[in-house]
């Protein structure tokens, strides 16, 4: 008989009966083997203060999409050039530890402010960005069209018999999707998200140029709001951990200090 066969044939016949002595015959090993494990107690958790995170590559300017309708392309990127450079060169540096933590905040301090400016000029910009492309696809989708026209549309739509006809009409004629857009939701009958889903698809169709520097606008205005929160929320805070009296001067800070004045 094969000695494993044999093994499991001997645990049935000297199996306990009873479900409660099962359970501690089946956990006893296993107790004993967790009583014997060493138990390996962790010292207190050094902190580097010289330690700062690194950039994802979302940050990097390229990764910006260039699109000659929208200024918001060359806004973006001149500041995330700025961010994505000073802050590899501030890590970096604070990563040698023959420079003074002293030199390295009052440095950084001086770079980072120039970050912060930068980023929050973009920001502002790139509103601007955005709310001009909002208005450039209104116009497309939004038409003024004459006041009896206007109903003969709106009261169609009202005699189609779901939504996806609406959509399908809206589709179609960009007239349609005008009558809907500039109607008020009592008159329109349709749900707010209704009409922003009908908006969005009537921009993208009719007014596909529009449509597109309004997305690069966005994703631009996201990149930027993101990375200003990443400098206020990550390199602000390590820039105080810094602080101490002062040295000398550090070449690479001062260099981005003196490109910036």
């Amino acid at each position: 008989m094969h000695p494993m066969k044999a093994e499991a044939l001997k645990f049935l016949e000297e199996r306990p009966k009873d479900p409660e002595a099962v359970k501690q015959a089946v956990m006893a090993p296993i107790d004993k083997a967790q009583q014997a494990k060493p138990i390996h107690r962790r010292g207190p958790v050094k902190i580097d203060t010289r330690m700062t995170l690194g950039l994802a590559v979302d940050y990097h300017p390229d990764t910006i999409p260039v699109n000659k309708a929208s200024g918001a392309s060359n806004f973006a990127r001149s500041a995330l050039d700025v961010f994505y450079t000073a802050w590899a060169t501030i890590r970096s540096t604070a990563a040698d530890d023959r420079v003074p933590l002293a030199d390295l905040s009052a440095a950084a301090d001086k770079v980072y402010n120039r970050m912060n400016n930068t980023l929050g000029q973009a920001s502002t910009k790139i509103e601007g960005c955005v709310k001009h492309a909002v208005e450039e696809v209104d116009k497309v989708i939004m038409q003024r069209l004459e006041p009896s026209l206007q109903q003969e549309i709106r009261a169609h739509l009202n005699n189609l018999p779901n939504r996806g006809a609406r959509m399908e009409a809206c589709r179609s004629d960009v007239r349609c999707a005008a009558a809907l857009l500039t109607a008020p939701a009592c008159i329109s009958g349709m749900k707010p998200d209704d009409i922003e889903l009908i908006r969005g698809m009537a921009s993208e169709i009719h007014a596909p140029e529009q449509h597109a520097a309004l997305q690069t606008a966005l994703r631009c205005q996201d990149k930027v709001v993101k990375a200003h929160g990443k400098l206020l929320r990550e390199m602000g805070p390590r820039i105080e951990a810094w602080r101490a009296p002062s040295s000398q001067n550090l070449a690479k800070l001062n260099s981005l200090i003196q490109k910036g004045e």
